[in-house]
């Protein structure tokens, strides 16, 4: 367990009572530059915040729809118009909510109907035939594969869609970027139940074949992943929450770090960093300012975030952060735009976001 050390300042947001916030994402919905907050309730309503580049945000009154038990959220170009939109899995369900920025914020809501079973945990998106549009991707649990939305260039998608065969039980999430620098998108996901992460090369014609060393031996229970470069090397490493499923087991708990060394080779070192209770999540972003990506991710027994700094030498274990009780979605972002970024989280008991700083 890492000592309580940071100096931090704490931020609580009030949102709508009865919200219970589920699933949150960053970027610049209104494109003046400057960093908004988009977050998902299980009353199926959607908030946003707009940023005013200084720290401070203010709410913008939204009438669309987030779907139900929305599990998963990105925020993505997905109609090349420079207004990042809305992709959401909801869990539950047979369906993707896609959320359709129409200008300074203000959305519209479609589902789009997937074949997944038992229902999706995740979205992730990437022109992944390379003809131009933005495609889809979500998880078939129970079938062990990926499912393909592609894009048919009118505004709409094609489902059900190409299936990738992957490891067993590829939950909870999968991250699509260019690993390999090739200029195709990629793909790597938990494989939950075989305790390794999936690592998928894309072809630029929306079709993927395996790393040779796929599966990567990723420690116990890997949970949940994301993509960064944490070395300062120039090549996106992945970073691996695992996390047993049982809140009362902390055995499993920890992160991976799976390193990328530019020849299309992923090597996960040995020893996990130790973690608090409950390792569910993580993110990703400069938090200290220095120029190199650190990860923030969830102790959510504990009540903390916990910090790993990342570094030429590698990741090496930070202070822990307070944060909300039963916290279990992150998002890490340059709120104030003084170089080093904030870590918000939210909780689904707790109608309200949290914004912690780093001092």
């Amino acid at each position: 367990m890492v000592l309580l050390l940071a100096l931090v300042a704490a931020i609580h947001v009030p949102l709508p009572q009865g919200f219970r916030p589920a699933t949150l994402v960053t970027a610049d919905f209104n494109t003046d530059g400057k960093v908004d907050v988009a977050i998902c309730g299980e009353n199926q309503q959607l908030v946003v915040f707009l940023g005013d580049g200084h720290g401070g945000m203010r709410s913008l009154a939204q009438n669309a729809t987030c779907g139900k038990a929305p599990s998963d959220m990105i925020a993505v170009d997905l109609n090349r118009d420079r207004k990042p939109d809305l992709a959401i899995a909801n869990h539950d369900t047979d369906y993707l909510t896609v959320l359709t920025n129409g200008g300074q914020g203000h959305f519209s809501a479609r589902q789009v109907h997937v074949h997944s079973n038992p229902h999706p945990h995740t979205v992730a998106a990437g022109d992944f035939d390379e003809d131009g549009h933005i495609d889809l991707i979500t998880d078939s649990w129970g079938e062990n594969r990926l499912t393909l939305v592609l894009a048919d260039g009118k505004g709409g998608w094609r489902s059900p869609g190409t299936p990738v065969e992957v490891g067993r039980k590829p939950y909870m999430n999968v991250v699509a970027a260019d690993l390999d620098g090739d200029g195709h998108v990629d793909l790597a996901m938990p494989n939950y139940g075989a305790g390794t992460v999936g690592l998928f090369f894309g072809d630029g014609h929306g079709h993927f074949t395996a790393a040779p060393q796929s599966p990567i031996a990723a420690g116990p229970t890997p949970f949940w992943v994301t993509v960064a470069d944490v070395n300062a090397d120039g090549r996106l490493d992945i970073v691996v929450a695992n996390y047993s499923g049982q809140s009362t087991d902390s055995a499993r708990d920890g992160v991976t770090w799976i390193r990328n060394d530019g020849k299309r080779r992923f090597t996960a070192f040995p020893e996990r960093i130790a973690s608090g209770h409950y390792t569910a999540r993580i993110a990703a972003g400069d938090l200290d300012g220095d120029h190199v990506t650190d990860i923030a991710f969830t102790s959510t027994n504990d009540g903390t975030i916990a910090l790993v700094y990342g570094a030429k030498t590698g990741l090496r274990p930070g202070p822990s952060l307070p944060s909300l009780p039963s916290a279990h979605a992150l998002a890490v972002a340059d709120l104030d735009g003084d170089g080093r970024a904030e870590v918000l989280a939210i909780a689904p008991d707790r109608d309200e976001l949290l914004i912690v700083k780093v001092r």
